[in-house]
């Protein structure tokens, strides 16, 4: 990974350089804009740092920001692909990674292309979903498109909490929680009769090339009379499909589900 500019690698003491996750455009040369980074407490300064940083100088301003384990701004390891990126820090600090295609989070040979990232922090469940565009397996055309991760108490699609990560195709992204029912068809209701609360959004965003959405969930819930205890065990589901005119549209790649039980 590219060394970080001087001054923001003062800060870190002697850790090792960040393996950041990045969810904006990088900027042109000539850019003053500045960009916010919520900092994992492993590689960065504390959990509730936030760092302002310049693209185009060496300034640095350090603020108190609120806890997360996401990481906002430019791409300052451009070194790395893309695939690298999406799949850093899985297995570490208690982070769950999920992804497609099927077997993609620990195949060197088939790279994740959607990706979610599931840990626990303190009372919450913090999750990262991502999705790149046009890559070898699943060539996802990222317009219009939902990514997410469902928490099934089955080890089946149904009767599955779903955080949803929706890609409107112009430009606005959002994420919401969902659930498949339970029965055979294993429908997914959308979000109008969800009460939302358990979810807070944290940040979503889209280019060309990606998007993703990263939210907090609560660890306990009920959707329809259906209770979802998170710290008990569950299976994770890994899925993709069209969103169309606001519409959850059926998957269009094939889901995967987790092996093992996860409990948060």
């Amino acid at each position: 990974m590219n060394r970080l500019p001087e001054k923001l690698a003062d800060h870190f003491s002697d850790t090792p350089t960040p393996q950041l996750i990045f969810h904006t455009h990088t900027p042109s040369a000539s850019s003053n804009r500045k960009y916010i980074l919520h900092c994992s407490d492993t590689f960065l300064c504390s959990p509730t740092t936030a760092v302002l940083y310049r693209p185009t100088s060496s300034d640095v301003e350090i603020k108190c920001g609120r806890p997360a384990v996401a990481v906002f701004g430019p791409w300052l390891g451009k070194s790395f692909a893309e695939q690298e990126l999406l799949s850093k820090g899985c297995e570490q600090n208690g982070t769950i990674c999920h992804g497609l295609p099927g077997g993609c989070v620990k195949s060197a040979n088939s790279p994740c292309e959607v990706m979610a990232k599931v840990t626990t922090v303190g009372e919450l469940i913090h999750v990262e979903l991502n999705a790149l565009a046009n890559q070898s397996s699943l060539h996802l055309n990222l317009t219009s498109r939902w990514i997410g991760v469902g928490f099934s108490k089955s080890g089946k699609m149904p009767d599955s909490a779903v955080v949803h990560c929706l890609h409107y195709g112009n430009g606005n992204t959002t994420a919401k929680l969902t659930v498949n029912i339970p029965g055979p068809a294993h429908l997914n209701l959308g979000w109008a009769s969800v009460n939302q609360k358990p979810l807070e959004l944290i940040s979503a965003t889209a280019d060309d090339s990606h998007f993703g959405c990263v939210v907090n969930l609560h660890k306990n819930f009920t959707i329809h009379a259906s209770l979802f205890d998170l710290t008990l065990q569950h299976n994770l589901i890994a899925a993709t499909g069209p969103f169309i005119d606001g519409k959850i549209n059926k998957h269009d790649r094939k889901p995967e589900i987790s092996e093992l039980k996860h409990a948060f």
